[in-house]
């Protein structure tokens, strides 16, 4: 995609988007797991967090003494910092399913328990800029770093919350 953008630097957007691909990691399980990511690494001239060490699906292995508290025996983090031990799980429309939800909550129950800070973002966040915003502010806090809350950040994060769903189906 990066080659693509370079390729195409006339086309609306592609600069801004090659820049922004730099900074993410290969992984990602869906679109939206990117979106979240880009939302994180992205700099925060551009509108994001401007946190660049982090890792996709980090699998944590269950152990022994915990195997009483999920049915699997290990759960992988979307998007996880390890400086920090913050884990960001995004949750589309699939999560809403009641059985999918019971599995997510022993996930949830069994990371925290080993330490792991847990921080969901979901669909209707990434909906509204409002909701993404508190969202990334609590991705902030669980990572350390500063919230920016100034009106000119938050303009930069809703162009980037724009650009990484753009193409988005709401249903995700």
């Amino acid at each position: 995609m990066i080659a693509y953008c370079n390729e195409n630097r006339s086309r609306q957007g592609a600069i801004r988007a090659a820049a922004v691909l730099k900074r993410v990691h290969d992984g990602a399980r869906s679109p939206m797991e990117t979106a979240t990511a880009i939302m994180v690494v992205a700099k925060r001239f551009q509108g994001g967090l401007g946190y660049a060490k982090i890792e996709l699906n980090h699998r944590v292995d269950v152990p022994n003494e915990f195997k009483c508290l999920a049915k699997a025996g290990y759960f992988e983090i979307d998007v996880y910092a390890p400086a920090s031990g913050t884990g960001i799980e995004y949750n589309g429309s699939d999560h809403l399913d009641k059985q999918r939800s019971a599995s997510d909550a022993e996930r949830m129950t069994v990371l925290s328990a080993l330490g792991f800070r847990m921080i969901v973002l979901t669909g209707t966040q990434f909906a509204h800029q409002l909701q993404l915003h508190r969202a990334m502010n609590a991705i902030a806090l669980a990572m350390g770093l500063k919230c920016d809350r100034s009106e000119a950040f938050q303009k930069r994060q809703n162009d980037l919350r724009e650009f990484v769903i753009r193409h988005w189906d709401s249903g995700l």
